[in-house]
């Protein structure tokens, strides 16, 4: 049982570091482990402690479960996330901003992420440029977006599709917080 184990979680970890183009360095420094240690891993020789493998998962991008789930078992057709579930931050810029992770999924060498987010009135922010696209929907709330040559004003109910590679204003018009539904499409190393 010790040795199935051992193969299953070596060669999901392997799988995973390479679709994402990832050498053995660049997991061991993003994880704050040896790259010694992730190759004993990945050649069934170790099983990591859950904090290694929690530092594995996040230097690979990954939920925990991902890694752990079985390399020879189908995936499924769904991926269910409760309330409870979802993760929530302040985004980097301070301004009271509220991300709420609520799942992502690699398919098909692209990662999709889907997020609410709410931001208050009177916040103008900049975004970061990021590969691949972004789906923007009003769920409440007025605001703007302001692209390098252009402004969009958005209501509840607008949806807007942008190539994310290109940096942008996001401004709260209104007088209540806007909430927001996003879908970020990435395309994946291979």
């Amino acid at each position: 049982m010790k040795d199935h184990t051992l193969s299953l979680l070596g060669k999901k970890i392997r799988q995973i570091r390479k679709r994402k183009g990832l050498n053995l360095q660049e997991v061991a420094r993003k994880s704050q482990v040896t790259a010694g240690l992730i190759s004993k891993i990945e050649n069934f020789r170790t099983i990591p402690s859950l904090p290694v493998l929690l530092n594995i998962s996040r230097a690979l991008e990954v939920d925990m479960s991902e890694l752990v789930s079985s390399v020879d078992q189908p995936k499924s057709t769904y991926k269910l996330v409760r309330k409870r579930e979802y993760e929530s931050e302040m985004k980097a810029n301070k301004q009271g901003i509220f991300f709420h992770k609520l799942l992502s999924r690699e398919m098909q060498g692209v990662l999709m992420r889907t997020a609410v987010e709410k931001i208050p009135s009177g916040i103008k922010t900049q975004t970061e440029e990021q590969p691949g696209m972004v789906l923007v929907y009003v769920v409440s709330g007025k605001l703007s977006y302001w692209l390098p040559n252009e402004q969009i004003d958005m209501q509840a109910g607008d949806t807007l599709l942008l190539e994310n590679s290109a940096a942008f204003m996001l401004e709260n018009l209104g007088p209540a917080d806007a909430e927001l539904f996003k879908v970020y499409l990435q395309p994946q190393h291979k």
